[in-house]
């Protein structure tokens, strides 16, 4: 029970720091999505089965914090830890030269998938496609953003490291 308010609080702080703080100090296009770079994280780290759950709990709090339809965030969250659960598994990941490429190729996906949806929802909202497309991937914001999102894919894998290693089974809390 403790394990799950703790992941409860932690999404839920994801979510404040990404509403409250990241969007306005960065820009709603070009500052980190740290929601979707801790999931992908945690996938990485805790591997698929143990974040998919969670990633479900994390896109419909995101989505309730932010207005949004049901589902707009979940969807690439979902796709985003099932890519790199699928290429964790198959591919080394770790801190040399190739993982960290992997790394950044998995930030890039995960970038370029949320601003897909992002023009998919524009369109939707009665912007011109074409519009909508080039909002979404002006290279400046893509750039900026994939830079940005893979700084905190690294500081996610970090963090959930070191809070596996703290709450390993011998401290009496699981994570898995």
């Amino acid at each position: 029970m403790k394990r799950r308010f703790l992941i409860l609080a932690v999404i839920s702080l994801l979510v404040f720091l990404q509403t409250g703080f990241v969007a306005p100090l960065f820009g709603a296009d070009r500052g980190p999505d740290i929601v979707l770079m801790f999931a992908m994280a945690a996938a990485r780290v805790l591997g698929f089965e143990a974040s998919l759950g969670w990633s479900v709990v994390a896109g419909l709090v995101y989505d309730t914090a932010t207005f949004s339809k049901i589902g707009f965030h979940v969807l690439p969250l979902i796709a985003s830890i099932y890519l790199v659960s699928f290429f964790s598994r198959r591919l080394v990941a770790d801190a040399q030269a190739g993982g960290i490429l992997l790394m950044a190729g998995w930030a890039l996906a995960a970038t370029l998938l949320l601003r897909f949806s992002h023009a998919l929802y524009w369109q939707k909202e009665g912007m011109a496609i074409v519009d909508a497309v080039k909002q979404a991937f002006s290279m400046q914001a893509l750039f900026s953003q994939w830079f940005a999102n893979f700084a905190a894919m690294v500081l996610g894998i970090w963090i959930i490291r070191a809070l596996k290693r703290r709450f390993a089974p011998t401290a009496g809390l699981v994570l898995k």
